[in-house]
């Protein structure tokens, strides 16, 4: 693959600047929706740092995931394409290396790049490792490490690259189940006593569980960025803070996540830190995973390969401003036996059940066509289906044209499965 260990670097991505000085820290929290956290109104504490942070970065309020499940989402924050062009909507394909990466583009720019992530779904097998010259270095694997010893890896990493610029990816796996927060965690929110309830009572605990672990998260986060203070390298840094995707807590009647495309899995977090904590504030605008990409990029000064995404880096550093047109933005999910595509152009979405008869019916009696306006009904509880045809068929035609777009002239990665990866997706909820 790509830019692994011992590997030359991969072919020079087109550069804007001789000598870019800045760095990219990019923190990834898995399963993460936004509505828990206290940064977006939620009324518990859970990410009291997340919110210092933002009172010094562009936090996003209204950040939109392409996929419900990790590796999916991943692949589009890595390459700034839909998953259906890139790879991971299903359990088998990788990341084929005839996409160019964040990393790679980067590396090829005079970056040093490193990565240390906790969830294996994403991991040097399936190619998630291209460009990256420093993958979970270190005694012992990171896969499965709590959300405190990835940042402390990670600047490890950032101490031995002396004054080169570089790009760090830090993923951690809280608040991914199975829930285990620490004791000052469980003492915060007030873990039940009942020890194995059941019905509502047992998601409700899990909820509790969940923003438990939030908060140990926000606390490495915060450990992160204390740490990049104290070395010099906020100032000059661009730092990233957001999430593959979100979770679900009987919101749709059901819990986890991979299989629906509703809001509890696609509203995400996002906090962009520009360097100097310029053009800090609070952004209503709509933004995709993908645009993550080119912005990133134009942000470093490195010119962005064409992609599903939009660059944005004029408007955040107040160099533009936003759009009049209506942006569209897609999602999908093809895990197991789900099979499922979203659009939403401004306050109306659309999710096709392309499923529809082959899984168990949802509590609105399994339609396979259903339409929000996202600004009355923010909870998707009313589908509007019915009696807006004229916009279902406009929707669905949109749908149709953009995935006859999908970029076909990248094969596939199927690597083959090794022993204990099916546990590996079963531990993780992901396969019955």
């Amino acid at each position: 693959m790509a830019g692994c260990e011992g590997e030359a670097p991969p072919p020079a991505a087109p550069r804007a600047s001789a000598a870019p000085r800045t760095s990219l820290v990019l923190y990834v929290t898995d399963t993460l929706r936004a509505d828990r956290l206290s940064a977006y109104g939620f009324e518990k504490p859970t990410s009291p740092r997340l919110e210092e942070f933002a009172r010094e970065a562009i936090l996003f309020e209204d950040a939109w995931a392409v996929a419900p499940w990790t590796r999916p989402a991943v692949a589009a924050l890595l390459t700034g394409v839909r998953p259906a062009g890139a790879a991971g909507v299903n359990f088998d394909p990788g990341l084929h290396d005839g996409y160019l990466t964040l990393a790679e583009a980067l590396r090829a720019a005079g970056f040093r790049t490193g990565a240390v992530v906790a969830n294996h779904v994403v991991n040097e097998r399936v190619g998630f490792s291209q460009g990256f010259e420093a993958w979970n270095d270190g005694p012992s694997t990171a896969y499965g490490s709590d959300a405190g010893d990835v940042v402390e890896r990670g600047l490890r990493f950032v101490d031995g690259v002396g004054d080169q610029p570089f790009f760090l990816y830090l993923h951690t796996m809280e608040p991914h189940h199975p829930h285990q927060p620490s004791a000052a965690a469980q003492r915060l929110f007030s873990l039940p006593a009942e020890a194995r309830p059941r019905g509502r009572r047992a998601v409700e605990r899990l909820d509790i569980l969940y923003q438990g672990e939030l908060w140990d998260n926000d606390q490495a986060f915060g450990a992160l960025v204390d740490g990049l203070r104290a070395r010099g390298h906020l100032q000059r840094a661009l730092v990233v803070f957001t999430a593959d995707h979100g979770e679900e807590f009987l919101d749709h009647g059901g819990k986890g996540h991979g299989h629906k495309l509703y809001q509890e899995l696609l509203r995400i977090p996002l906090a962009v830190r520009l360097p100097g904590g310029v053009g800090a504030s609070r952004s209503r605008e709509p933004v995709s995973q993908v645009d993550l990409f080119p912005s990133l990029l134009s942000l470093l000064g490195v010119a962005a390969p064409e992609s599903d995404g939009r660059d944005l880096a004029a408007r955040w550093l107040g160099r533009a401003t936003p759009e009049t047109a209506e942006v569209e933005f897609v999602a999908e999910t093809r895990l197991g036996k789900a099979e499922k595509e979203a659009i939403r152009v401004g306050n109306l979405k659309l999710i096709v059940n392309l499923d529809h008869g082959r899984t168990p019916s949802s509590r609105r009696g399994g339609a396979r066509l259903e339409l929000y306006d996202l600004d009355r009904d923010p909870r998707e509880q009313e589908n509007l289906a019915a009696r807006r045809q004229a916009t279902v068929a406009r929707l669905e035609e949109r749908l149709r044209v953009l995935r006859s777009s999908v970029r076909d002239d990248v094969p596939r990665l199927s690597p083959e499965w090794q022993p204990g990866d099916l546990e590996e997706l079963r531990a993780l909820g992901y396969v019955e």
